[in-house]
């Protein structure tokens, strides 16, 4: 049998997958309205290489951050159009900063572009970048070393992004009427139309009963009508210790 070969994987990066999950928003002002950025993961089709012109490098308070479309993505952070090219101008970057929406401020300033070389653009992250404002949007992709997106998801409260549930989503379980315990010999000496009665009984002869669903305890009771079974449950809280 051929040994299943798995790409080993940093405790760092394994940390900020998990914290990143299926994606995260965060919810800020900006212009008398409220925006939204939204982080969530990229599949490997739609990854840049490192030195794709797409990118454009920054140095923030977190560390070095790597934008796509970051003249669209910083003017939605703030109050005033961002300009990335060019020579870089220490006065108009100062003034950027003290635009930035408040939260962002507070999570990234300083932020400036980075005048490093091209060769030091490498970072084991990527992720899906979306800002959603009253009027605009743009869609980006964000690069940053593991330990700079822990700090980015931990510095914010920032919410976690969920898929709900189908409405007829079937869910089903089990339903534990009793609990018995027979030895092998009693086993098999059993035959059709033998009454066995349970040491322990979760349900009475009315049906009503007692069901542990989900890590709860549920309160049961039963009904039939029309030749169909009708099963109501009333959560019941668990105590501390669990019994």
């Amino acid at each position: 049998m051929t040994p299943l070969a798995l790409r080993p994987v940093s405790r760092v990066l394994a940390s900020a997958s998990r914290l990143l999950g299926r994606g995260r928003w965060l919810d800020y002002p900006l212009r008398g309205a409220t925006a939204r950025l939204s982080l969530s993961p990229l599949i490997d089709a739609d990854q840049l290489a490192p030195d794709d012109p797409a990118w454009a490098a920054f140095d923030s308070a977190l560390g070095p951050l790597y934008l796509t479309d970051a003249n669209a993505v910083l003017s939605l952070f703030g109050e005033v159009p961002a300009v990335t090219g060019g020579p870089v101008q220490t006065w108009y970057w100062q003034y950027l900063n003290q635009q930035l929406s408040p939260p962002l401020a507070q999570l990234l300033t300083p932020l400036e572009p980075r005048v490093r070389a091209d060769h030091d653009r490498s970072w084991p992250f990527v992720c899906r970048l979306a800002v959603h404002g009253a009027d605009e949007s743009v869609h980006a992709r964000l690069g940053c070393d593991a330990q700079t997106l822990i700090r980015l998801l931990d510095a914010l409260p920032w919410q976690a992004i969920e898929q709900p549930l189908p409405e007829d989503w079937p869910l089903l379980t089990p339903v534990v009427l009793g609990e018995l315990s027979l030895t092998l010999n009693e086993l098999r000496s059993l035959r059709p139309g033998d009454v066995l009665l349970p040491d322990r009984a979760y349900f009475d002869c009315a049906g009503h009963g007692v069901m542990h669903l989900a890590a709860q305890t549920w309160r049961v009771a039963t009904d039939v009508s029309n030749d169909t079974l009708f099963v109501q449950l009333n959560h019941e809280e668990t105590p501390p210790d669990g019994q």
